[in-house]
């Protein structure tokens, strides 16, 4: 209550200081508008006299010039009566100026009347003359008295101008005088407002500071609680801008307090440590995350050196750190080892900020020891990989986009007798044999590779760094490291293989040469016991000649296929390409062995459109006999075997390609041998090879033939419900 009743008291102060100099004020401009009136009525009157003293003269000049005019008229000047005429016009103009100006001079018009009644007398009197000299009359120069009479007149009329002109400026100083009278009242009521303006300001500043200080007083006080983290003074009551000034400032203060509130839940819910250090390293402040990471609380930190927690061998490197934040480097950032609760270490990313201002050290420490033991798991990873890769037994080349090596392995230097170094940096082209003015570049090395028909690893010859060549099998693919583009380079010394090969072609031509021959000459000889030509053999001797003969037929058998297939791979086998009916050759190939299967009690069933093919026929009629050949081999009796075939698209190719189905009910073949079966003498079980009497070549020669053709060839199967091979060749 009793601050309301101050304040009202205040207010009502304030309504009657405020009230008091708008009175004065008001009072003040009215007067001063009045002397500014009057002072600018009479500076007009100055002016209008001013002005009617110049028409006055100028109607003067003109009374005078018609006077000459008439003299010259007299004597028959025409250009005089033309100037006449005009100074009539221009009289009658001037005349009725001098009464727009009178109008606004009442005293000035009685003498205006009187010396006007003059000039016109004396204007139409020299009209008179003017216009009897005109007309030629000159008999008034006769006229008695008539020169006297214009004498007179004209004297009369200067005197009546000089009274009017003497009155004229006897109400021009009247109102020059007037002006003055009223421009010093003016300066002398300006100069008493102005002082009396300064006493009422401070009069009522006087008055009126003292419920403002009181006020202002509770502003600064508040400001001192707010930085001491007092509480507040009570709001000032009122609308004024001292109470709204207050209550901005309490508003500020909550928005701080609830400021201060989140930046703390903030920081003591942050993953990270936060801290601060004085500068001998004394923990000042510390938030909840050091008990949740390190096991230690606020209370066991603050007032610790940072130095009790950081691992010993880390103290060192933190000093420094710290003497080099107040020296020159404004923030730095290190990684160190803590001394956890559990007497166990952990690893963490410390960031580190200097403030000159609070002299204090401010941390944020973050928890990295999830990406040391990575690193640690990644460093022996590579450490593994990089053995692996110096142990293996082919060279490794890693190129950058020029075809220069940046990295090798150590089969690599052994390969090429170079030392590490000097494989580095040297172009991929010195290393091997191309084509003669050609340089073989990683660009080149791709391009091999995607040729149709190419072998998935080229063959050239390598270059030792002691002269010396030896075959090598390469391999590129291309991969991207930190955005450039890097090429693997797998070389292989095959010498070894090559020397197999060389024992392979000795070993076919041994066969062609060395066993052909011999085995020819048996069947000879055979056939001629056969035919008695050596005498008769009992049944036990014909009997087992049959058996030879079966078997020197097999062997036969086994030597054509392998010089078959060694010119299936070598590419000397002639193939005879023509456009072919496929179910021709189909039939040809069941005819061939429908005994044998009829033998085995087992039917072949055909589902063929009128399908032609672009193939040698007798190499394809060898491909159905021996797959069908198989296939009744391995079927149970009473089973069938169904040959089909459908046209499909070749994406690959792009073109159409017929593909043929094979398809018995035998035993099935288990998915770790499905491709292993078209390699040479591989078999599903071994005692396929004594009881279905093969010699594991024909699927291989199969295989030869169909890629001899552009096609490919497959098996599908479930061991148990039989197999399905087939293979596809272009269509015609």
């Amino acid at each position: 209550m009793i601050a309301n009743a101050e304040q009202l008291k205040i207010g009502q102060k304030g309504v009657i200081l405020v009230s008091v100099p708008m009175l004065i004020g008001t009072l003040f401009l009215i007067t001063l508008s009045y002397m500014l009136y009057e002072s600018d009525s009479e500076t007009q009157s100055e002016t209008r006299a001013s002005n009617i003293y110049q028409t006055v003269e100028r109607i003067g000049a003109l009374i005078k010039t018609a006077q000459i005019a008439t003299l010259y008229a007299v004597n028959d000047n025409r250009q005089a009566t033309d100037r006449y005429q005009e100074m009539s016009q221009q009289r009658q103009i001037e005349f009725k100026a001098l009464e727009e100006q009178i109008a606004g001079a009442p005293r000035l018009k009685q003498h205006e009347l009187y010396w006007r009644k003059a000039a016109e007398r004396q204007l139409a009197l020299i009209d008179q003359i003017h216009n009897s000299a005109a007309k030629g009359d000159r008999s008034f120069l006769q006229v008695t008295g008539l020169r006297g009479e214009l004498d007179w007149v004209v004297q009369h009329e200067n005197q009546t101008r000089r009274d009017f002109l003497h009155q004229l400026e006897l109400a021009q100083q009247t109102s020059h005088s007037n002006t003055e009278q009223w421009q010093s009242r003016i300066t002398y009521l300006l100069g008493i407002g102005i002082g009396a303006n300064v006493l009422l300001s401070l009069l009522l500043a006087s008055l009126y500071s003292r419920g403002i200080v009181k006020r202002l007083s509770v502003l600064v006080d508040n400001s001192k609680r707010l930085s001491s983290q007092h509480p507040l003074n009570p709001r000032i009551s009122g609308t004024d801008e001292i109470a709204r000034l207050d209550k901005a400032f309490h508003s500020m203060v909550l928005h701080l307090e609830e400021a201060a509130r989140k930046e703390k839940a903030i920081v003591d819910d942050a993953a990270d440590v936060i801290c601060s250090l004085d500068p001998d390293g004394l923990i000042t402040a510390v938030n909840a995350a050091s008990y949740k990471l390190w096991g230690y609380s606020a209370t066991e930190l603050i007032g610790k050196p940072i130095f009790k927690i950081v691992a010993d061998e880390d103290q060192e490197t933190m000093r420094n750190a710290l003497r080099a934040l107040t020296v020159s480097e404004p923030q730095i950032s290190l990684e160190h080892r803590v001394w956890c609760q559990n007497r166990s270490y952990m690893h963490m990313l410390w960031s580190i900020r200097w403030s000159e201002e609070q002299q204090a050290y401010f941390c944020v420490a973050h928890d990295i020891t999830a990406r040391k033991l990575a690193e640690a798991l990644i460093k022996e990873s590579e450490a593994r990989i990089r053995l692996i890769l110096e142990g293996m037994p082919v060279g490794l080349l890693i190129t950058d986009e020029s075809s220069c090596i940046e990295m090798t392995n150590n089969t690599a230097e052994q390969m090429f007798a170079l030392r590490r170094t000097e494989l580095s940096g040297k172009p991929l082209s010195t290393l091997f044999s191309s084509e003669p003015g050609v340089k073989l570049t990683v660009d080149e090395l791709m391009e091999r590779q995607a040729e149709p028909n190419a072998r998935p690893n080229l063959e050239l010859e390598a270059h030792k760094s002691t002269g010396d060549l030896f075959p090598a099998e390469l391999s590129a693919r291309e991969f991207t490291q930190n955005g450039q583009r890097k090429t693997l380079v797998v070389v292989s010394d095959i010498s070894p293989r090559r020397e197999v090969e060389r024992l392979k072609q000795d070993f076919v031509s041994m066969v062609s040469h060395d066993l052909r021959s011999p085995l020819t000459s048996i069947v000879g000889t055979v056939q001629l016991l056969e035919a008695g030509l050596f005498g008769a053999l009992n049944e036990s001797g014909v009997e087992q000649l049959a058996v030879t003969g079966r078997e020197v037929d097999r062997l036969i058998s086994l030597v054509n296929s392998l010089l078959d297939i060694e010119k299936l791979e070598a590419g000397r086998m002639d193939l005879k390409m023509e456009s072919v009916e496929l179910e021709s050759v189909v039939s040809s190939s069941v005819q061939s062995l429908i005994y044998l299967a009829e033998k085995n009690r087992i039917e072949i069933v055909t589902d063929l459109p009128s399908y032609k093919v672009w193939a040698d026929s007798s190499s394809l009629v060898q491909v159905l006999v021996n797959l069908i050949d198989n296939a009744i081999k391995f079927s149970p009796p009473d089973s069938t075997i169904t040959v089909s075939a459908h046209v499909g698209r070749d994406p690959a190719q792009a073109q159409d390609m017929v593909e043929i189905r094979v398809q018995d009910r035998g035993r099935g073949i288990p998915e770790s041998h499905r491709t292993a079966i078209f390699d040479r003498f591989k078999q599903v079980e071994l005692a396929d090879r004594v009881q279905k009497k093969g010699s594991g070549l024909g699927l291989a020669i199969c295989k030869s033939i169909v890629g001899a053709h552009g096609g490919q060839i497959g098996v599908e199967s479930e061991v148990g419900n039989g197999s399905t091979f087939w293979f596809s060749i272009p269509s015609a």
